[in-house]
């Protein structure tokens, strides 16, 4: 009675195992999508921004190595590149979205506020300079 009990339990336990990676393959096919859509929105994002974040990094680089450094104009530069990267950032580990939306959803949600902030930077540096 023993050893049929114990046999049991294990195919039990086979089935339960067999059952939760059916479950995570399952997963994983449904966040495919997601996480493709996340990762064209990204780079969209980071071409957008290569050229500017390129050329204020020059400028750090160039005005610390001459010893002039003292001008906040880079510093402003600086920050106003890295804020598409800053604000969905916030927005994608807030408590509210990562109890509800898994990590592909995450960073599709990040660069879908990305995007239009990089635009937006983009065509203001064209315009400005």
């Amino acid at each position: 009675m023993k050893a049929t009990t114990n046999r049991t339990i294990q195919e039990l336990n086979m089935h339960r195992e067999a059952y939760a990676q059916a479950a995570a393959a399952e997963a994983r096919r449904r966040q495919t999508p997601a996480a493709l859509a996340a990762g064209v929105l990204w780079a969209a994002v980071l071409l957008v921004l290569a050229a500017p974040m390129s050329l204020v990094f020059i400028g750090v680089i160039w005005g610390a190595a001459a010893g002039h450094f003292d001008d906040g104009l880079l510093l402003y530069a600086a920050g106003v590149t890295l804020a598409p990267f800053l604000i969905p950032t916030l927005l994608a580990f807030a408590p509210s979205v990562r109890r509800r939306l898994s990590v592909p959803g995450r960073f599709l949600l990040a660069g879908t506020t990305a995007l239009p902030i990089a635009v937006g930077i983009a065509a203001w540096a064209t315009t400005w300079g």
